[in-house]
């Protein structure tokens, strides 16, 4: 996940669709596993319920982007806790995690 931060205000900013893939490509490749909870079939629903669509840009080639048919809550908690695992390791991004710490 490529994450942009603003030190200044205190935020970062995450790629919604490029974020959403990450996580499915990490269910695919067996690198996010989730322990037997009852909540696993709301998980389930929340990741089917981002579509993959693509649309046209203005130049003439397709760029991709999900789209909502149901609640997806447990999906972008899954993709924040990701980000901020990220961000507190330094990966991916040009930080360390003592900048987070105060």
């Amino acid at each position: 996940v490529d994450i942009a931060v603003d030190e200044e205000k205190n935020i970062a900013k995450l790629h919604r669709t490029a974020s959403i893939d990450t996580i499915f490509a990490m269910f695919k490749n067996d690198r996010i596993r989730i322990k037997p909870h009852a909540e696993i079939e709301k998980l389930k629903e929340h990741c089917h319920n981002e579509v993959r669509c693509y649309r046209q840009t203005k130049s003439g080639t397709y760029e991709a982007y999900y789209t909502e048919v149901g609640d997806d809550h447990y999906l972008h908690a899954l993709v924040y806790a990701y980000a901020a695992s990220q961000l507190w390791s330094g990966e991916n991004v040009g930080i360390t995690k003592e900048r987070f710490i105060k």
